[in-house]
């Protein structure tokens, strides 16, 4: 089964109350826990993350089931 690449876009979370923005991840018992959680896709796929823009978090899923191994000659 060919899986689609997918692009998930998430903007920067504001309290409705006091505008504070909310932070994408924790620490919490010295664990780092994501706010926002992307599901992984079953298979192999690879999730790249882009830092550049702060108001805007985007993660980049691609497929990668149907990719051949590159091989040094």
């Amino acid at each position: 089964m060919h899986r689609k690449n997918v692009v998930v876009k998430f903007k920067k979370m504001d309290c409705e109350l006091c505008n504070v923005t909310f932070p994408y991840k924790i620490t919490w018992n010295n664990q780092i826990i994501d706010i926002v959680e992307v599901e992984r896709p079953s298979g192999n796929f690879i999730i790249l993350e882009s830092l550049s823009n702060e108001d805007t978090k985007s993660f980049y899923i691609i497929n990668t089931e149907d990719v051949k191994p590159m091989q040094s000659g």
